[in-house]
């Protein structure tokens, strides 16, 4: 699992790297409202729509699924995390995961 702890005033960060071909990796944020419902976007470069998932609030923190189709492709994978208020939704931070490519197995 990787871990991000976002400080209040941080809305960029950088996790560590996950390796193409891995499966199943689950991504868990804190540092956020908890109050609020929370959906996690994820993309690529090679992506036309970002790839949308329920984040579930579990330990203090959300945990989301990384999609196993992005963790095949070369490329770092961007997240943002859009929480909504019933009225009104917006992207309150940004994650990039770098990507280590390897030989498919």
């Amino acid at each position: 699992m990787i871990i991000v702890n976002f400080p209040e005033d941080e809305r960029v960060i950088t996790t560590e790297p996950v390796y193409q071909w891995d499966y199943g990796r689950q991504l868990k944020i804190t540092g956020l409202d908890e109050n609020l419902i929370t959906e996690v976007h994820f993309c690529n470069r090679n992506c036309i729509e970002a790839k949308v998932r329920l984040g579930v609030f579990a330990d203090d923190g959300v945990v989301v699924t990384i999609p196993d189709d992005l963790l095949s492709d070369p490329y770092n994978i961007n997240v943002f995390v859009y929480v909504c208020s019933g009225a009104s939704g917006k992207t309150s931070r940004q994650l990039q995961i770098p990507m280590l490519a390897r030989k498919k197995p």
